[in-house]
């Protein structure tokens, strides 16, 4: 599918695509780098916990590898918070959740923490203030 998008993307440039509950797996990643080039595609990084020999990891530095590559492919200015609760809450509490991207977003950065919690989901639905 994700190469479907990458194909879409490029026909249709004014069209702005979100992908939902990333990071995926190693494969997934792969088959995401053809979107770099794609400004019109944005990445909702809400599916970030995972369990480690039956729990789930806390520590926010295991996901920085992942999490790296999703801010190399698409940048500051295209990725998107979102939590995924109530599904998220099988695998970790919403307070683990929100404390592994606020931890790894706010390292990138104030400006980059902003964009990634509100400004660049402003920007992708076309949020018009009222």
């Amino acid at each position: 599918m994700l190469k479907a998008v990458a194909s879409l993307a490029s026909r249709i440039p004014h069209l702005r695509i979100i992908i939902d509950h990333l990071p995926f797996d190693n494969d997934a990643q792969e088959a995401l780098k053809p979107l770099h080039s794609q400004t019109n595609v944005f990445a909702k990084v809400s599916n970030v916990p995972r369990t480690v020999n039956g729990k789930v990891e806390e520590d926010p530095a295991y996901y920085h590898r992942v999490l790296d590559q999703l801010w190399n492919i698409f940048g500051p200015e295209r990725l998107i918070y979102g939590s995924n609760w109530p599904v998220s809450a099988r695998i970790a509490p919403y307070p683990v959740a929100w404390r592994l991207v606020k931890a790894y977003f706010e390292s990138r950065g104030a400006a980059a923490a902003a964009g990634y919690f509100h400004g660049n989901a402003k920007v992708a639905y076309r949020w018009v203030e009222r």
